[in-house]
């Protein structure tokens, strides 16, 4: 490892250097939450006088730049650190703005104050002191929202975690003294501590991360899994720098906004090339199976490039913008998968090898609908039913490393399914609809949606924006002032509205006007409501074939109900 330098001092010292931090395209993107701005702000401002607050080690890879050009630093741990401390002097800074509106008299502390955190977060022209660059560089994803927050265009900035952070910051200030403020800015600056190493080459500063993991820095499994594959290229001279450093911007890049621990997960389970055959948990995601890959495979180029050939193809799944085939079925596969994600856990392990393997746009697009069709029905059995989501990575992960080693995968995926222990009968999924509590959500909407569709018909007509269709409780959710008539009207107590509120057999579909309408009226009202409003709903309008509502209807309905849900979703 070649230490190029190191270094310690107070945030101070560290903002008052001439040089240039970049934050590498590579890194991931800025990630503190309010957790994190909390305990930071709390640490800073619980010092005591002589009190001091160690930020940490940061690691830095960078050479002395030639005579009058400023040095350039590419931070290799510590960027949340670093760009948090830069977000809280944007915030004083603006703070400080405001505050010189109405305090004439102070105006001048208050300007020389906001000179000085300008003079932190800028790289100043030394012989005419004016603004050349940002201190602080982010990656590309981040970059132009920092520019923008540094700017004091706080409204223009897209990035959602660095505008929170900054609107957080900005509220603990508002809600402090003068005093307090100043004390807080004071322990920013000195009592701040860093410590920091430069390696000359980027090998050592792997190294080191590696090392200080191993002593108990806590690090998410993807920094592990790129740092480890940095260190081992470069070391080894397996693979290019700028070809490492490409393909995983690339990856992060895919990744942006998706959870990229459960996607590094589902890829080792669904991998041909890289293959795992059992469930993959994000505690032994790096230790247990990416750091032995790593050590095993000499060719890591064709590593990183099916990682990220399948970041690229998880990030069309994850946002339903799959390009595969032709525009009409590209529009089909796009619709399935919004229907899978209503559920609320989505089989992307088995997807990931789906489309790797069925490329033929005739052939083969309609086995991939059959599919995502076939993970809709098991998915919502099982959540419906109760049953664990912890058992979905063991099923996805078989059928993902043996469905295509036969000659029929869909016939396998079917028996497989059919004979297991996973996908529940449907007596069971039955008697669990009909016990069942259903929210007001998406969920809901979709499955009464296709009961409209599916077993109704509709003449062949789709209900149209079914995201957005009213969900209609024909014995109100809220009683009001009509509860007693309620409770009076159906033969229930309080305790029975509560009971069967959210029963299947007591919800339908209506259009918007009809469902506002409906509101609390009693049953006779709201069966004249839907006559005169027309509801194009078919399942609303068979409602007004039953004269009396009250339990035995729900329970009749819902049995009914039941039966129609078992039979669209069930494996054929």
């Amino acid at each position: 490892m070649k230490i190029r330098d190191t270094d310690d001092g107070s945030i101070l010292q560290f903002l008052t250097k001439q040089e240039k931090i970049l934050v590498p395209e590579y890194q991931r993107r800025y990630s503190w939450k309010e957790k994190h701005w909390r305990d930071i702000w709390k640490d800073i401002n619980d010092l005591k006088k002589d009190e001091d607050h160690f930020l940490g080690t940061l690691t830095f890879v960078g050479e002395t730049a030639s005579q009058g050009r400023t040095n350039k630093f590419e931070i290799v741990d510590g960027q949340q650190r670093v760009t948090t401390i830069f977000i809280m002097l944007c915030a004083l800074r603006d703070f400080y703005e405001e505050k010189k509106k109405t305090d004439v008299k102070n105006h001048k502390e208050l300007d020389n104050k906001i000179k000085k955190i300008d003079q932190y977060l800028w790289l100043f022209d030394s012989v005419n002191n004016e603004k050349v660059d940002l201190k602080l560089e982010l990656g590309n994803l981040d970059h132009d929202s920092y520019s923008k927050l540094v700017e004091s265009n706080i409204e223009y900035v897209d990035n959602v975690l660095i505008k929170d952070a900054y609107v957080f910051f900005y509220k603990k200030l508002e809600s402090s003294d003068d005093l307090q403020i100043d004390e807080f800015h004071r322990k920013l600056l000195y009592n701040v501590r860093y410590a920091s190493i430069t390696f000359e080459e980027d090998s050592g500063a792997y190294r080191l991360f590696e090392i200080l993991n191993n002593r108990g820095l806590a690090l998410t499994p993807t920094d592990l899994i790129k740092n480890h594959l940095f260190r081992v290229c470069f070391e080894k001279g397996l693979i290019g720098t700028k070809v490492v450093k490409r393909l995983w911007s690339d990856i992060i890049k895919n990744l942006d906004g998706i959870l990229d621990v459960r996607f590094f997960r589902q890829y080792l389970m669904s991998s041909k090339k890289f293959p795992v055959n059992e469930k993959v948990t994000s505690n032994k995601l790096y230790n247990e199976h990416f750091k032995k890959i790593i050590d095993k495979n000499s060719n890591i180029e064709e590593l990183l490039h099916d990682i990220e050939k399948a970041s690229s193809l998880y990030n069309k799944m994850y946002y339903k913008k799959i390009d595969n085939f032709n525009i009409t079925m590209n529009e089909r596969v796009n619709e399935k998968l919004k229907e899978l994600s209503t559920i609320g856990d989505v089989g992307f392990t088995l997807l990931l090898r789906v489309f790797n393997e069925l490329k033929n746009e005739i052939k083969d697009s309609e086995q991939i609908i059959k599919i995502i069709e076939i993970i809709n029905i098991l998915l919502l059995r099982r959540s419906i039913c109760g049953w664990s989501t912890s058992e979905h990575d063991t099923i996805f992960n078989h059928l993902a490393q043996n469905a295509f080693k036969k000659d029929n995968p869909l016939e396998y995926i079917i028996k497989y399914l059919k004979n297991s222990k996973y996908m529940p009968d449907d007596n069971t999924f039955i008697n669990e609809i009909k016990k069942a509590k259903f929210k007001t959500n998406n969920r809901t909407r979709y499955i009464l949606s296709q009961i409209e569709e599916s077993h109704y018909g509709r003449g062949g007509r789709k209900v149209q924006d079914r995201y957005l269709v009213h969900i209609e409780h024909i014995m109100p959710q809220r009683l009001g002032e009509l509860g007693k008539k309620w409770l009076k009207y159906a033969n229930m107590t309080k305790a029975e509205h509560e009971k069967y509120k959210n029963k299947i057999g007591n919800l339908t579909l209506l259009e918007k006007k009809p469902n506002i309408a409906a509101s609390n009226l009693l049953y006779d009202e709201k069966m004249k409501l839907y006559t005169s409003k027309k509801t194009e709903m078919v399942m609303t309008n068979k409602i007004l074939d039953i004269k009396k509502w009250d339990k035995v209807s729900i329970e009749k309905r819902g049995e009914d109900l039941a039966r129609i849900i078992a039979k669209i979703w069930k494996l054929k």
